[in-house]
């Protein structure tokens, strides 16, 4: 259930470990990081372009507006700054995509 929300309560330092090791994904290096947000869209092919991206952008802020992401201090640092990097530059991706999706309409 941990990694559904990706909560954890602050005295539960298996739960954060868990829940850094299901994000580490999002402070890999940039090219690993574009070969995952390619899986994660084939998974959701079967929905409409303009819908998977608005979803995943709303997804994609919930990490964006939070404190930290990672939980654990290690993570936080050596991550951190490579997560919002990679989802800001996701973001702008979905933000171009969209915009030139609606001017060909």
């Amino acid at each position: 259930m941990h990694t559904k929300y990706h909560q954890a309560e602050s005295d539960d330092f298996d739960a954060q470990v868990l829940l850094d090791a299901d994000l580490a994904i999002l402070g890999a290096k940039r090219s690993r990081y574009y070969q995952y947000a390619l899986v994660i869209s084939q998974e959701y092919a079967w929905l409409p372009d303009e819908v998977y991206l608005a979803g995943r952008k709303k997804f994609l802020h919930q990490f964006l507006q939070q404190h930290r992401i990672y939980f654990t201090d290690v993570m936080f640092a050596n991550f951190e700054f490579s997560a919002r990097r990679n989802l800001q530059a996701e973001v702008q991706f979905i933000d171009e995509t969209l915009s030139s999706s609606r001017s060909l309409h």
